[in-house]
């Protein structure tokens, strides 16, 4: 396990004035979801749901909420991290954590959103429009992994091996989880202690150690991302498509196609950008959905 002082290294304290929100829970059927629920000034439009990606939870949003001007901003985490708990985690599919961000929706009297999804989130919020679509305005995935043929990080095969999982993921998950995140972070300087923290809260307890396990072998893409293909081709909502310049694990090829899938999509490059774009490059991040959504 990496030292606390070098571990202070890589990642440095937050900031003084980082902001910090409140945190809800909803129990919907399939367990109980976390979240903040924010007003940024003077909220017009549409909430924007912000949905984050593996292995992170709604703190990889901190940094851009700030930047979403006069809007009411609704930040989850999906069943089984973070702060959210699944009733039953050994059957839960992404179909089952869209239905449960529709759920709190619902449970928030919202019937129209726009919605914000980042890596594995956006294989989520795919699911998220081919089951509740008619309820979204507008889109925005980034760095997003979601065709069949997408090659997954060394990491996640790793895991998938069953003696080298378990040790990874019970002896090492810190150094693991620290190593995953400066692989994908340009700038290893714009992610604070405490959002680590946040991060790896859900996976400190034994049961924890089950749960990170089970996040990391999540499934493989030519299985959870069959139906995508068709999916995407059925969007009709103005998307948004954010791809970092220097992402290592989604080929630029891949975001191109997503463009060419979508039917009215734009694809934007974020110069300096790795693969956790909320965290790299924040202020470009929120700005770029800020304006869209406009």
């Amino acid at each position: 396990m990496l030292p606390l002082l070098f571990s202070a290294v890589l990642f440095p304290t937050a900031q003084a004035g980082e902001p910090s929100y409140p945190t809800q829970v909803t129990q919907t059927s399939l367990g109980e979801v976390a979240y903040w629920d924010v007003n940024v000034g003077t909220p017009s439009g549409p909430p924007v749901v912000l949905v984050h990606g593996l292995p992170t939870s709604k703190e990889l949003w901190v940094n851009v909420v700030p930047e979403l001007h006069d809007k009411r901003v609704i930040v989850v985490d999906l069943l089984e991290f973070g702060e959210s708990r699944a009733n039953d985690r050994s059957t839960l599919r992404h179909p089952d954590r869209a239905r449960g961000i529709h759920e709190v929706i619902e449970a928030l009297g919202i019937e129209t959103i726009d919605l914000v999804a980042h890596d594995l989130g956006s294989s989520v919020a795919v699911d998220f429009m081919d089951l509740f679509g008619e309820s979204v305005r507008k889109l925005v995935l980034a760095s997003s992994p979601v065709y069949p043929d997408f090659d997954e990080p060394g990491v996640v095969e790793l895991v998938r091996k069953p003696v080298v999982g378990f040790l990874l993921t019970n002896l090492f998950p810190r150094r693991m989880y620290r190593m995953t995140l400066r692989i994908g972070l340009e700038n290893d300087r714009t992610i604070s202690h405490e959002q680590v923290s946040a991060f790896m809260h859900a996976y400190r307890c034994p049961p924890g150690k089950r749960r990170l396990l089970d996040n990391l072998a999540w499934g493989t893409p030519e299985d959870m991302f069959a139906a995508y293909p068709e999916i995407l081709r059925g969007i009709s909502q103005p998307t948004l498509l954010l791809q970092g310049e220097e992402d290592p694990w989604i080929p630029v090829e891949h975001a191109q196609r997503l463009d060419a899938d979508i039917p009215n999509s734009e694809l934007v490059m974020i110069p300096g950008g790795g693969h956790f774009l909320p965290l790299d490059t924040p202020v470009a991040v929120g700005k770029a959905v800020s304006s869209f959504l406009e």
